[in-house]
């Protein structure tokens, strides 16, 4: 693959019309925004073994589909890359940047068939066989149960639709704990994945950074609370939040753009250098995008006690669950998929030194931490798909 090509195509900026351009793409769904940068799209939906309905979005070519050559390693077609998001995002948070920016388009540009997961309680994945998301039970999660179920209904429906034996999973923050979880819990589906790209990869927290980190002192009180009031999603999708992002976030003065920039970097990371402000009035029309409380708890839990642990019920409930008073940890050594692990000095979320701490346990990593003040999500900068394309393909 010319990565040149790529990387030029990455730092090309156009500055013509590009309010015009903008005020197309605010709150409209996903799949237009796709269509109107010129990419085909499909939407499809996977029912889990617990009963969550589940949207992914599928970039099956690039614009024009006269790229088929065939991927290393993947004879007779388009080679499958599976993104999934991280904390507080959904599928858009991979595209929203300028389409020559996009990594799920250069992806398909370069001959990929790319799918879009949406982690149950995400904007797109708010459905359930017979559970409603006013009802508490439908928030009884967090990402143990979008690793267990979620991942291997997801990966078992793409190699279906694609009739293939292997997909390449890329994973940013969240999305790389759900991975985690997935193949220590199925160790089978580790034959299913041709490589895990872990971008900002979160396992082991007990060194973050990120405001989570002070939550966790106090976390059974806010379980308390949190059950006492029947508050159980974190950042819904409420009128009011709607309308504040309507209102602030479209203003054009340096108060509000701070502003709102300061709310996307809250819980992961600064980077106001490689921050693309033209692109904030998209980016805060999708994102952020809201999952239950208790995946939030779970992190803060395992900031407590230093481990990469199973939710934490209290005794008497994990005697119930779990056969024993404390929660059992994940076996990472039952990961054995090839995993690129990629981090970056600044990332909140998933310290450099934690991470090379969990390659311990993998089997097959290679770690890739990037000398840059560079903030790990895919939607705010460029110069992640210049990295992560020129280190990775």
């Amino acid at each position: 693959m010319n990565h040149t090509l790529w990387l030029c195509r990455c730092i090309e900026y156009s500055i013509p019309d590009i309010l015009a351009i903008l005020k197309t793409q605010l709150f409209i769904p996903i799949t237009e925004l796709i269509v109107k940068a010129g990419y085909p799209v499909e939407s499809h939906h996977v029912t889990t073994a617990d009963g969550y309905i589940l949207t992914l979005h599928r970039i099956p070519h690039g614009r024009t589909n006269n790229h088929m050559e065939t991927i290393k390693g993947s004879p007779g077609g388009r080679a499958v890359a599976f993104m999934q998001h991280g904390l507080l995002c959904g599928s858009a948070c991979w595209i929203l940047n300028e389409p020559n920016n996009v990594g799920a388009y250069n992806l398909a540009d370069a001959g990929y068939d790319v799918w879009l997961g949406n982690a149950r309680g995400s904007k797109y994945s708010r459905n359930h066989t017979y559970l409603d998301p006013s009802e508490r039970e439908f928030w009884q999660f967090s990402w143990d149960e979008m690793g267990k179920f979620d991942i291997p209904a997801v990966i078992d429906y793409i190699l279906a639709s694609t009739q293939k034996e292997q997909l390449s999973y890329i994973g940013h923050s969240m999305g790389t704990t759900m991975f985690w979880v997935a193949m220590s819990e199925h160790p089978e589906y580790n034959s299913k994945i041709r490589v895990m790209f872990a971008l900002g990869p979160v396992a082991y927290v007990s060194n973050i950074v990120s405001p989570i980190r002070f939550l966790s002192p106090f976390i059974k009180e806010m379980e308390v609370i949190s059950n006492f009031l029947g508050d159980y999603e974190f950042f819904p999708e409420t009128s009011l939040f709607v309308s504040f992002r309507k209102m602030t976030c479209k203003q054009h003065n340096r108060l509000t753009v701070t502003m709102c920039e300061n709310s996307l970097f809250f819980f992961a990371g600064f980077d106001p250098v490689h921050f693309n402000e033209d692109r904030l009035q998209v980016i805060l029309t999708h994102e952020p995008e809201g999952t239950s409380v208790n995946t939030v708890f779970h992190y803060a839990q395992m900031i407590n006690t230093g481990t990469f642990q199973k939710f934490d019920f209290g005794r008497r409930h994990n005697l119930a669950k779990y056969g024993q008073e404390a929660p059992p940890q994940y076996n990472l050594t039952k990961v054995t998929a090839p995993v690129v692990l990629m981090s970056a000095q600044n990332d909140w979320l998933a310290d450099p030194k934690v991470i090379i701490y969990s390659t311990f346990d993998l089997k097959q990593p290679k770690i890739y931490v990037f000398d840059v003040r560079e903030i790990w999500d895919p939607s705010l900068s460029c110069i992640i798909i210049i990295l992560f394309y020129v280190k990775v393909f």
